[in-house]
């Protein structure tokens, strides 16, 4: 588990290929740029707790309307485009976003990124319905995660990611801060 110390009552875990990380940490986390980046993966429900990611999308600039190192804001019609490519795939939607300034063992959305997802999150599991949502946020240290798998703007709870048998846990930091969430783990 986490070296934080906790243990989520709700917890699914992502499965991806050591390629598939490898692409998308080398995106998200690039060296030479504290410019947040985005990436999307299209994952296969395998059970009630378990993706199999299927298929990575990592967007060039002209997917954003802005990034800097504080914000990243992506183009009207984006989530659209993936909503509608997941339902062709039959697959659930993941995001996956970068904090490069944040170096630390501590990593966790923002309050802007919380009420972003907050509002996000209900509409995609409406639009992709039996398929969970899930988001990721990475610094060069550690990541986090939320998933919903209801309309409820309050997530269910989080997401650990798996390469190969290797697991790795999220900080958990950002569900005690979501919307309806205190004291939920």
């Amino acid at each position: 588990m986490s070296d934080i110390g906790w243990v989520p009552k709700n917890m699914m875990i992502l499965k991806m290929t050591p390629g598939e990380y490898a692409e998308i940490a080398k995106h998200l986390v690039q060296a030479d740029s504290d410019e947040e980046r985005a990436a999307f993966l299209f994952a296969r429900q395998i059970d009630n707790q378990t993706l199999q990611v299927d298929r990575v999308r990592v967007p060039d600039r002209s997917a954003y309307e802005g990034a800097s190192w504080e914000y990243l804001e992506l183009r009207d019609g984006l989530l659209g485009e993936l909503i509608r490519e997941a339902h062709i795939l039959g697959t659930a939607l993941v995001e996956a976003h970068s904090h490069p300034f944040d170096g630390s063992e501590a990593t966790q959305f923002s309050a802007i990124d919380i009420d972003g997802l907050e509002e996000t999150a209900p509409h995609v599991v409406w639009r992709l319905p039996g398929r969970p949502f899930a988001a990721f946020v990475f610094g060069r240290k550690r990541f986090d995660s939320l998933y919903w798998n209801s309309r409820s703007s309050a997530p269910n709870g989080v997401v650990q990611i798996q390469i190969g048998s290797e697991l790795l846990a999220p900080t958990g930091l950002s569900l005690g801060h979501a919307k309806g969430t205190h004291g939920s783990i």
